[in-house]
């Protein structure tokens, strides 16, 4: 920017120095506002990484007791599971299975809850029709 002015024969030497001045003026205060702009820019990206780092953590914390509250109530349940293991009677278990696989009727039951079509019966069946 000073350059061009140097090279004005027209200008005496105090215009010149005045002009200069004020060329370097300007210069500084357009400097002067970038680096306002480049400072507000990074504050507002450590403001937005702090907000996402605390977001993070109160997540983590929120994880970490609801795995405990979590694990907490499996606990009890596998605990009243064998309380209930512990006091049925084993003759009304092996009663109960035997009723259920009595016969082939039962065991037809039990393959067919296993087995799965996987095409169709045959001409114009689809697989959703029973």
């Amino acid at each position: 920017m000073i350059a061009p002015l140097r090279r004005n024969p027209r200008l005496n030497p105090k215009e010149r120095q005045r002009v200069e001045s004020d060329a370097l003026d300007r210069r500084h205060q357009r400097e002067r506002y970038a680096l306002d702009r480049r400072y507000k820019a990074l504050g507002r990206l450590e403001a937005r990484e702090l907000r996402s780092l605390e977001n993070k953590v109160r997540r983590k914390v929120l994880e970490v007791e609801t795995g405990r509250d979590q694990k907490l109530e499996t606990l009890q349940d596998k605990i009243e599971v064998n309380k209930l293991d512990i006091t049925l009677p084993m003759e009304g278990l092996k009663a109960a299975d035997k009723k259920q696989t009595k016969g082939w009727k039962g065991r037809k039951a039990q393959v067919a809850e296993k087995q799965v079509q996987k095409r169709p019966r045959g001409y114009r069946f689809t697989r959703d029709d029973p």
